[in-house]
């Protein structure tokens, strides 16, 4: 009688009857997890050989010190009566007007709709969304336009405050890892306040409080939802939005600030309806403060004269 020459494990045990197919698959799979281990040292060993790298050494020393954003931004002088309340004069440069403001006095208006059409990943993102990229690819197709940013707020203010907006890839690549050790040091509200305290809206008017102020005469946390989402939309585009000039561009920006804010929960269809109706007529102007010219026979300064933290400095004016 044939022995049947049963396929033997190591050990001499016979191996089961699905043997071939068990066989063969450890064939299939020999290659991959060759394939899965050259690859994680290939992504182990990379970063590690560019970051050890001269060149890379080379680029991180041309890197802007981040310690930029803890420096003041230039701020408008403010002389004040003896009263210590009333406002004689707001001294500032040509085309220049800012507040600083910290983000707790800014309500909560204007702070969401920046965020629902600039970044509405904010508050999960590391810096960096390679996701609202695509998210934001989508919108504008569906819109025939710019409607959403790509950069996230991160990468906005390390444009404005540390490296500038030319349009090369050398600036795109320091932006991002700028952006990524900005995240790493400090935290989501001071960057949003470091942000809304930096932005241009156009008129003259950087940050969020000289805006609210020159536009709609208002302190920011006083803006209702149809102001907050007017200025919201002129950060992408402060001339082409600028409700002075171009009213009709202006209210179109609006309802896509609008329409970002449902989607992002902030606000629901019939507000938004609302809201948009209530703005139906430009501002006729935008409101200065008063900017005077004074000769030193006009006010004596009082001691009591003084600089804040933000860059702002205010006088009182002896009777």
């Amino acid at each position: 009688m044939d022995r049947i020459d049963w396929p033997r494990r190591r050990n001499g045990h016979r191996r089961r009857a699905s043997t071939p197919k068990v066989v063969r698959r450890a064939k299939l799979l020999r290659p991959t997890g060759w394939f899965l281990r050259v690859l994680v040292l290939i992504l182990v060993a990379i970063p590690a050989l560019i970051l050890t790298s001269p060149g890379y050494l080379a680029f991180a020393d041309r890197m802007p010190d981040m310690q930029g954003l803890n420096q003041s931004i230039p701020a408008d002088t403010i002389i004040y009566a003896s009263d210590g309340t009333t406002v004689l004069a707001d001294l500032h440069g040509p085309g220049y007007q800012h507040y600083e403001e910290p983000l707790a006095s800014m309500g909560t208006m204007l702070p969401n709709a920046i965020i629902a059409i600039e970044d509405r990943n904010f508050y999960s993102e590391p810096g960096v969304d390679p996701s609202g990229v695509a998210r934001a690819a989508l919108v504008d197709w569906r819109a025939h336009g710019t409607v959403e940013g790509a950069s996230t707020i991160t990468q906005q203010l390390v444009k404005l405050r540390l490296i500038g907006s030319q349009p090369t890839l050398d600036r795109k690549v320091r932006e991002a890892l700028m952006s990524f050790e900005v995240e790493r040091t400090y935290s989501k509200q001071q960057i949003l306040e470091k942000y809304l305290n930096s932005a241009f809206f156009g008129n003259s008017a950087w940050g969020a409080s000289a805006a609210a102020k020159i536009y709609f005469h208002k302190d920011t946390k006083d803006l209702d939802l149809a102001q907050a989402s007017m200025l919201a939309g002129l950060v992408r585009g402060p001339t082409v939005y600028n409700p002075l000039i171009n009213w009709q561009s202006a209210k179109a920006r609006q309802l896509q600030v609008l329409n970002s804010m449902v989607r992002a929960g902030s606000i629901t269809g019939t507000g938004r309806r609302r809201r948009t109706r209530r703005t139906s007529h430009p501002p006729s102007t935008c409101s200065h403060p008063p900017t005077r010219s004074w000769t030193q026979a006009s006010f004596a300064m009082s001691p009591r004269s003084s600089s804040t933290s933000s860059g702002r400095r205010s006088f009182t004016a002896a009777a």
